[in-house]
């Protein structure tokens, strides 16, 4: 759910890891000059999208207001723009959750982007707590409802999860209403919900993978077959599909098929 925010940035200071484990306390010994300094180095930074790196350089004039302010939106936008990597870098995940902690009493957006964090990596609970604090103030965010929704249906609370799905923008309700439903076993619900919305749907390859997979639980192997057709005559070069294709034709001991899908 949560990579709809399409949240993305790869970045790398291999001399910085030391000095970004924390938000140093060493900041008092710079000039106005070195002030102008870091801040122009910060700034070349951001333009490059190296969040890190402008992060390391507004630390080491961080007693200063500009700077203060100015860190706490860099630490922002490199956690939001960092999201996805979440999976490929945990240790710069936590750095990051650690920085958005700092920002946390001054700016609520660092609250909710830090629960987006804990639901990706796995910490249910704590990313639930950090979703309750955050609706205390914005009862109606659809990010955060959207997000606690997420984080109940990991949690197996799926009666809950329903409580809060008409708070959430009629576009995502029924498709989340499914996924709950394929959470809790209730594939024949979520296929009739996938069904009814694969019409208006924009992403039509999304709604028949997803019945696809419905299926496949059930283990109703010819109709997830004809799911992945419907999916292969929209794109005939569907790569998953193809794979999933495969894979189904195997286990079902139509060897010659499966080698002709796996070769497509």
């Amino acid at each position: 759910f949560v990579d709809n925010y399409n949240l993305k940035l790869n970045s790398d200071s291999s001399d910085t890891q030391s000095d970004n484990s924390n938000i140093k306390n060493d900041r008092n010994n710079w000039s106005e000059d070195d002030f102008s300094k870091y801040m122009e180095l910060a700034n070349e930074c951001i333009d490059k999208k190296d969040y890190k790196q402008a992060i390391f350089y507004l630390n080491k004039i961080s007693t200063h207001k500009i700077a203060i302010n100015k860190m706490r939106d860099i630490i922002i936008l490199e956690a939001m723009n960092n999201y996805q990597n979440i999976d490929s870098d945990y240790e710069d995940s936590w750095r990051i959750i650690g920085n958005l902690n700092k920002v946390i009493p001054f700016n609520d957006e660092a609250l909710l982007i830090k629960g987006f964090y804990l639901l990706n990596l796995g910490y249910f609970e704590r990313s639930k707590e950090c979703y309750d604090e955050y609706l205390k103030k914005h009862k109606k965010d659809k990010r955060a409802i959207f997000g606690k929704i997420c984080v109940l249906n990991e949690m197996g609370q799926y009666d809950e999860a329903l409580k809060y799905i008409n708070s959430v923008p009629s576009k995502y309700r029924e498709y989340l209403k499914s996924e709950i439903f394929m959470a809790n076993g209730q594939t024949k619900n979520a296929i009739e919900i996938l069904d009814s919305i694969l019409k208006d749907s924009n992403d039509e390859i999304d709604i028949l993978f997803r019945k696809a997979r419905a299926y496949y639980v059930d283990l109703k192997f010819k109709k997830v077959l004809i799911e992945l057709d419907a999916i292969l005559e929209i794109d005939a070069t569907n790569i998953e599909a193809l794979l999933f294709k495969g894979e189904i034709l195997a286990g079902i001991h139509k060897y010659d098929l499966a080698i002709d899908t796996f070769d497509n």
